[in-house]
């Protein structure tokens, strides 16, 4: 009779045992899991921070003292590069160095401007 027994707690841990490590191995394999989402997060991550960098680095204003079209008490027209467009400034200067005063277009906003803009400029100072 006790060997009946000892067999059958032999069998329970046994049955324990295989339990726990088929546990092991699923919790080994979510935390797998887990490890590469995690992973692939941070490689997104990665790749955004190194798009933004690679956009700053490429964004080029012009600094050339000479490239502006001077309209006037301290107001400058520029053309330039930034962030891989093409941008037209309109700027108030003071001392030689742009403000915060002033207006961007990129070119479709630049095109509607000289198609539209100036003409209803136009139009208004006939009316006056």
């Amino acid at each position: 009779m006790s060997e009946v027994l000892n067999l059958k707690r032999k069998r329970k841990v046994s049955e324990i045992e295989n339990e726990e490590d088929e546990e092991k191995v699923v919790e080994t394999e979510e935390d797998e899991e887990e490890i590469e989402i995690k992973n692939r997060k941070n490689q997104k991550n990665m790749n955004k921070k190194q798009k933004v960098s690679n956009t700053k680095s490429k964004a080029k204003v012009s600094n050339d003292e000479e490239d502006f079209y001077d309209i006037g008490r301290n107001k400058r027209i520029t053309v330039a590069y930034f962030k891989n467009n093409i941008v037209i400034n309109f700027r108030c200067y003071y001392n030689d160095k742009p403000t915060k005063k002033g207006l961007t277009m990129n070119l479709k906003e630049w095109e509607k401007f000289k198609n539209e803009g100036v003409n209803y400029i136009d139009d208004k100072i006939e009316d006056l």
